[in-house]
């Protein structure tokens, strides 16, 4: 779907790049990485009679299958497996035998606030797909003490993606399909409204979902993917200091970004401020 393709046809088709050094083996034995075009050979023994062969190509992170060809196999593709198996017969060339990637969606940031009884705080999220289908949002909220009412949460489009509820910027339907294409960022803001009689130290854990379906994949593919935002009830601290990460959960190889956002609640300046933080276990840092 990127560079005007038809997005999860498994065709390479309207400007669609090739992937450049994918993992591609054979059943039987030859392993090779894709050259700078997605193109790749693979050598099959000879045998003196018909055998059976697979081909399997490994995704590189951060990137998920949505279909592929068996060519001039004619043998067959199974996504659940991402693989092309067929009939090899010694003396022939097989051509075509394709796989179709896509970049993952990617759902960010994770918020926390801390505010007054009766007050109203707002979290920006941004749904970032990698290829074209229907994304539709989905809110639950979980309050403590157990049994406390009265929060209450609304979904906004974000329309020129600032972080900003401003005015005339619309709510967004829950659980209602949004067409998407790649790379286009979707964004928007959750407003949180805290009860006038809410304890001090009550919470609110609002979950964000993030439903998509692939446009034209066949059979259907969908993903599923999460934000949460807490709202403590009490006396802000002067500081604020908020992590947040670019993805919940990524595939090996891949990058991801953290954000530490502070700021100062108070009416006083700040000073003598440090802040410190780690390399999380089996990642390596990259920049800052």
């Amino acid at each position: 779907g990127v560079g005007a393709g038809v997005p999860n046809n498994g065709v390479q088709d309207g400007g669609e790049l090739g992937l450049a050094r994918v993992p591609v083996r054979a059943s039987t034995g030859d392993t090779t990485l894709t050259d700078g075009s997605g193109n790749y050979t693979l050598w099959i023994p000879f045998a003196g009679a018909a055998m059976a062969v697979t081909i399997v190509q490994t995704n590189l992170g951060g990137y998920l299958s949505v279909g592929g060809s068996a060519g001039s196999t004619g043998g067959s593709y199974a996504r659940a497996s991402d693989t092309v198996s067929f009939t090899a017969n010694s003396g022939n060339v097989y051509s075509g035998v394709n796989f179709a990637d896509v970049r993952d969606n990617a759902l960010a940031n994770n918020g926390q606030q801390t505010t007054g009884p009766g007050n109203v705080v707002f979290y920006a999220h941004t749904f970032t797909p990698g290829t074209g289908g229907s994304v539709s949002f989905g809110l639950a909220a979980t309050a403590s003490p157990s049994g406390l009412a009265g929060f209450t949460q609304t979904l906004y489009q974000d329309s020129n993606c600032n972080g900003v509820l401003d005015a005339g910027e619309p709510p967004l339907a829950l659980n209602a399909g949004v067409p998407v294409q790649a790379n286009t960022p979707l964004c928007v803001i959750v407003k949180e409204t805290v009860p006038g009689g809410a304890p001090q130290g009550a919470i609110d854990v609002v979950t964000l979902t993030a439903t998509f379906s692939y446009t034209n994949a066949s059979p259907a593919l969908g993903g599923s993917y999460d934000n949460t935002d807490i709202t403590t009830v009490g006396v802000a601290s002067a500081l604020a200091l908020v992590k947040s990460q670019s993805a919940g959960s990524v595939l090996p190889g891949a990058n991801i970004t953290y954000t530490i956002e502070y700021g100062n609640n108070s009416a006083s300046p700040l000073s003598t401020i440090r802040l410190r933080d780690a390399t999380p276990a089996f990642t390596r840092f990259v920049s800052a």
